[in-house]
């Protein structure tokens, strides 16, 4: 009975270990989650509209849609790009692209690349990330 609980007891450690040892490998690097927070904010703090599938959506709207996404991508992203690609670029569902809209002038782009140039902003603007 003794050597039965030690058993239990040495393979839950081990156990627990592992799935700590997975959990940290699975989670982006602390530079790269400090970027795509900063990207999340920039959307949800935007005066831009949202479209997605031919339907407008508010910032705060598409900041939970893009952060649900992530959520559900985050073991596949190493890399800003990869959450990028990933979770603001465009429908699973209907393959169309993620376009935004920003004053002045509310010219149409791709979100893509309107976080990739923000991205670029904060990387001059924070060069310990680099």
């Amino acid at each position: 009975m003794r050597t039965t609980r030690k058993f239990c007891h040495t393979a839950s450690v081990l156990l627990a270990s592992v799935f700590a040892a997975v959990a940290v490998a699975a989670a982006p690097p602390p530079e790269v989650v400090a970027e795509i927070d900063h990207l999340l904010a920039f959307v949800e703090g935007s005066e831009c509209v949202f479209l997605r599938n031919g339907d407008a959506h508010e910032p705060a709207d598409a900041a939970k849609h893009i952060r649900r996404k992530y959520d559900h991508f985050k073991k596949k992203i190493d890399t800003t790009d990869d959450f990028i690609k990933r979770s603001a670029t465009g429908s699973l569902m209907s393959g169309k692209p993620y376009q935004v809209k920003c004053p002045p002038g509310d010219e149409v782009q791709l979100t893509a690349e309107w976080l990739r140039a923000e991205l670029a902003r904060y990387r001059d603007r924070t060069p310990s990330l680099q």
